[in-house]
């Protein structure tokens, strides 16, 4: 079960949401990614990524 609060998106550095991904909040994102959304619940960032993300 998901609490809320534990999840964010990241999309690639200096694009508009390319290569979103959903991380659990406290996860090591790769350099060449920054959170762009959350923290919220997974089942939010992931409609968010679908929303807004390339």
């Amino acid at each position: 079960m998901d609490q809320e609060g534990k999840y964010v998106v990241a999309a690639e550095v200096d694009t508009q949401y390319k290569g979103c991904v959903v991380a659990p909040e406290d996860a090591m994102i790769m350099a060449t990614h920054t959170v762009v959304f959350g923290p919220d619940t997974k089942e939010n960032c992931e409609n968010w990524k679908r929303q807004n993300c390339i």
